[in-house]
């Protein structure tokens, strides 16, 4: 049986993050995506299947700025399914538990993820939409230019607004 757990990152035990290791280890191998300085993740949505941690969804909320302004968006980053249990709808079960615990618990306008492009259909069947203006991030001190996909979910109905994002930290 499949269980959706959502965790606070300090919350975790010792047995869940080293599953949760485990998997973001095996999915993420050769991304060539090691070398950024990713921001570590506040929560966790957990896929258990038989009480084994196999899929994962990190959320992150920070303030972000777009163009003269400032936006606080739910960050989605490091989703992952463990090999052996892919294709079996996990990621997807916890990506539309994310979009709800961003707007319901989270109160933010807007989530707001990066991926490769050949996942922006999958995040696309669950409401993301993308994003055409450059990211901006930081990594050891200096500024970059995100180089992929940059995906929104309106949560509010308030419209994105226009300009360059500066995610003001590491991507997620």
């Amino acid at each position: 049986m499949f269980e959706i757990l959502v965790k606070r990152s300090e919350d975790l035990t010792a047995e869940e993050d080293a599953q949760l290791d485990e998997t973001s280890q095996l999915a993420f191998a050769g991304s060539g995506a090691e070398d950024l300085c990713w921001s570590n993740s506040e929560w966790f949505l957990l896929g258990k299947f038989a009480g084994r941690v196999v899929s994962i969804v990190g959320i992150l909320y920070r303030e972000i700025r777009v163009g003269d302004g400032v936006v606080i968006v739910g960050g989605v980053g490091g989703v992952a399914t463990h090999p052996e249990f892919q294709r079996r709808g996990f990621a997807g079960m916890l990506m539309q538990r994310a979009g709800a615990l961003m707007g319901d618990e989270g109160k933010v306008s807007f989530g707001l993820l990066n991926c490769a492009p050949e996942r922006m259909r999958f995040y696309g069947s669950f409401g993301w939409q993308p994003l055409q203006a450059s990211m901006f991030f930081y990594c050891h001190g200096e500024r970059r230019l995100y180089n992929g996909p940059v995906m929104i979910l309106p949560i509010s109905g308030e419209p994105w607004p226009d300009g360059e994002v500066d995610l003001m930290g590491g991507p997620w």
